[in-house]
């Protein structure tokens, strides 16, 4: 794909512009903990501190790469073009098109966007960070909070008045994660996993949300939520603003490259053809087709390491998909107006159906319809019953519950009452809950203090058979 750089963006970025406009072969993401990882934190530390100083206005600054993904709650797209762009200009021009388009945390979004769009996301920050420094061999270090051990901050990112380190510091964080607590501390089971390889299919089959989804709604989400306050990192809305955001999306991204790696298929059918509008490391504006980002043996970088996981074939993958009948849910939604809150289930009356293969079926916690008046902040431990003792079957949270954006998007609150984003949780809790007499309680419990104000909704509850 060709890109014309125009006279008027080759004097706005003078000498810088000799950077290329999109990665070049060869480059390698590394570890934050390897010599490599070090030297280009160093580096990303000196950016951040060049692309803050630069205006709103400037496609390389910090606050219109932030604004791509969202703007703050407290203002508005239309007022924030007014304020830093007075006059039309083709700066303008692209943040009408380009601010506020995360995928996929807006009502309407495809969940299948979320992994290319964030890659794309990446891959441009990561070359306008090469433009700044006018160093072509810089690349984005990613953090593994995946590994035992590692799952403690980075020093780097907990030094407020550093001189070096001090641009990547944060307030709106959790005081446990900027005082270098484990963002996994006190969680049993640990959910910051990457048991999202362990999905067959990149989409939903059944009950089952499919790899992409998984990564989202799971790991992506609580890491979002366990290094923020309820801002900063934990909104979608104020994310992009901390500079861990990107190595943690390196990460995600990583992720997504080892589950291919160990056979994983991306879809090839017609939302491959579709395209986003992100600018290019010169700030012009780039359209890029999600096709171009699905083999990773074309993307001009890698990763110095990859993720082990079970192999995936298509027999694996492969099957139809079994019906999925819904056994039992809550009568109401559930307010999480406690810090645990049990409910009980309702059955319908619906049994399995006597197909073949009816023994390999399991069953399926899901939770949907997430809603709240501002973020709880917390994770919420989902628990089954069983044998008198409480077991965890999974976290859920509500990072991207909270309608935001002003764009046009039907993701508005409206008449002041939240709107519902339906993304769905799904557990499998077979073994706790599969030939019972009676259907177990399940409760809902906060792992840490939430925000008062916050009323979350679970608006769907319900036991599946798939």
């Amino acid at each position: 794909m060709s890109f014309r750089i125009t006279r008027r963006a080759l004097v706005a970025v003078g000498a810088l512009a000799a950077t290329p406009a999109w990665p070049q072969a060869g480059k390698v993401r590394p570890d934050i903990r390897s010599a490599a990882g070090k030297t280009n934190l160093q580096k990303y530390a000196r950016a951040v501190r060049l692309m803050t100083d630069l205006p709103g206005s400037d496609p390389r600054s910090w606050v219109y790469q932030w604004y791509i993904h969202a703007l703050p709650r407290t203002l508005t797209k239309e007022g924030e073009l007014k304020r830093l762009f007075p006059i039309p200009s083709p700066a303008r021009s692209l943040a009408e098109t380009v601010w506020e388009t995360c995928k996929a945390h807006h009502t309407g979004d495809l969940s299948d966007d979320f992994l290319p769009w964030h890659r794309l996301y990446v891959m441009q920050f990561e070359e306008t960070v090469r433009t700044v420094l006018n160093d072509p061999s810089f690349v984005l270090p990613y953090w593994s909070y995946t590994e035992a051990g590692n799952r403690i901050l980075p020093p780097e990112f907990r030094r407020k008045d550093d001189p070096v380190w001090g641009s990547l510091y944060r307030e709106h964080r959790s005081s446990a994660t900027n005082s270098g607590v484990p963002i996994d501390a006190g969680l049993n089971p640990n959910p910051i996993q990457a048991d999202a390889l362990n999905q067959r299919t990149y989409r939903r089959k059944g009950a089952q949300l499919g790899f992409c989804a998984h990564l989202d709604r799971n790991l992506h989400g609580r890491v979002h939520v366990q290094v923020g306050d309820g801002v900063g990192m934990g909104d979608v809305p104020t994310a992009a603003n901390d500079p861990i955001f990107w190595l943690h999306h390196c990460d995600i991204d990583r992720m997504w490259m080892s589950w291919n790696a160990n056979g994983g298929r991306n879809p090839t059918d017609a939302w491959a053809d579709r395209s986003f509008v992100l600018p290019d490391g010169r700030g012009n504006k780039m359209e890029r087709m999600i096709s171009s980002v699905l083999d990773a043996s074309k993307l001009q970088y890698a990763y110095d390491a990859l993720l082990p996981g079970p192999t995936i074939t298509a027999a694996t993958a492969g099957g139809p998909v079994r019906p999925v009948v819904t056994l039992a849910r809550s009568s109401t939604a559930v307010a999480l107006s406690d810090d645990v809150v049990q409910i009980t289930l309702s059955p319908t009356g619906m049994k399995s159906p006597k197909i073949m293969g009816a023994g390999l079926r399991r069953q399926y916690l899901v939770l949907g319809t997430l809603s709240a008046n501002v973020q709880p902040g917390v994770l919420y431990a989902v628990e089954v019953r069983s044998s008198a003792a409480w077991f965890v079957v999974g976290y859920i949270h509500f990072f991207d519950a909270v309608p935001h954006g002003d764009s046009g998007h039907d993701h508005m609150a409206m008449a002041g009452a939240p709107a519902a984003i339906d993304r769905e949780f799904s557990f499998d809790v077979t073994s706790l809950t599969a030939g019972k007499a009676k259907l177990p309680p399940i409760r809902l419990r906060a792992v840490r203090a939430r925000a008062s104000a916050a009323q979350p909704v679970v608006g769907r509850l319900e036991l599946v058979e798939n």
